[in-house]
Formats: C-alpha cells, sequence, structure tokens
C-alpha cells in the first residue's frame, strides 16, 4: 500500500493498522537497521491530546497513536509522533533526558524535524480567548472558576462549548 492510498479516515479498519505496521518497519530498517522489536502496536480511540506512548508491561512492548491526531492532520504529521515513540522503544523507556535527545537528533539530520503540529484550538470542545492578548486556547475540558492568561496576565473568557451548568462551578 503507497502513502498516498489510504488518506487516514478510517482509523478502526484493520488498513490503517497495517499502514501503521508497514510505516513501523519501513523506519525501523531505515533508522534503527532492522533492530527493533515490537509487540503491540494500535490506536487509542481515547487519546485526544495525547498523539503516542510507549510502555513495557507483562505482554511485551506496546505503542499506542492517536486516530484523532490521524484523522486531523494525516500520516505524514502521525508518523513524526510513530518515529519518536521508536526512539522511546530502541532505549527501553519513557523520559526525554540526554541520551534521548541525542538520538532524536541524529534521525532528525536525515528525516527533518519530529515536533508534532499542535492540535488547534478549534479541534477541541472549549475555546477561551485572552482579553487582553486574544490568544486563544483549546480545552478538552472547562476551565473552573476565573482563570487567567500566564504570558500576559489577561483573563481568559470562553469563547465556545456549552453553558455553564452548577456541576462546572
Amino acid at each position: 500500500m503507497s502513502r498516498s492510498s489510504f488518506s487516514g479516515g478510517d482509523t478502526t479498519s484493520g488498513q490503517a493498522l497495517a499502514e501503521a505496521w508497514r510505516r513501523f518497519a519501513e523506519l525501523n530498517q531505515r533508522y534503527f537497521r532492522g533492530r527493533l522489536r515490537l509487540e503491540r502496536l494500535s490506536f487509542n480511540p481515547r487519546f485526544r491530546s495525547t498523539l503516542g506512548t510507549f510502555s513495557t508491561d507483562g505482554r511485551g512492548r506496546a505503542i499506542q497513536l492517536s486516530p484523532f491526531y490521524l484523522r486531523l492532520f494525516g500520516w505524514a504529521e502521525l508518523e513524526k509522533v510513530l518515529l519518536h515513540e521508536m526512539i522511546h522503544l530502541q532505549l527501553g523507556r519513557a523520559g526525554h533526558g540526554a541520551e534521548f535527545r541525542k538520538l532524536e537528533s541524529s534521525i532528525e539530520r536525515d528525516y527533518g524535524p519530529l515536533r508534532p503540529r499542535p492540535i488547534p484550538a478549534q479541534a477541541h470542545n472549549y475555546i477561551y480567548i485572552c482579553d487582553r492578548c486574544h490568544l486563544e486556547f483549546g480545552r478538552w475540558r472547562p476551565l473552573k472558576g476565573p482563570c487567567y492568561h500566564r504570558g500576559c496576565g489577561g483573563r481568559l473568557w470562553r469563547k465556545r462549548g456549552r453553558s455553564l451548568t452548577k456541576s462546572d462551578r
């Protein structure tokens, strides 16, 4: 399957998972000489602000990816997340210490920046705007009480989202 043959629309299909495994194998050969071993690769439908994770447990090594991020930006962006998680797999742990940054930098020299695109505010359930600098913030959950922008000190006001109820106060 070519990169352009799957757009990323239906991440519940076996087609999306097959494409993820294909990309894993390709990146594994290119940057890790095919040495990485992974028992599980999956999409986690709960991931909206988490783009990907690497973990180890009794069932082996696993990478989970965000289907939401794939639908928003496509495979080119999700591949960066996958490669980031593969660095964790190579090192066998989470964390972004000196060893992680060194390996990431060496891969970025060939691949390009691995920094993922931020999720736009409009994709979130709630949008807040700063009354001083007019910067918009996206949130999945409503803010509690009056909140202020750390950058300029302005008050944040809800621009979009369901109205406040007693449970939100």
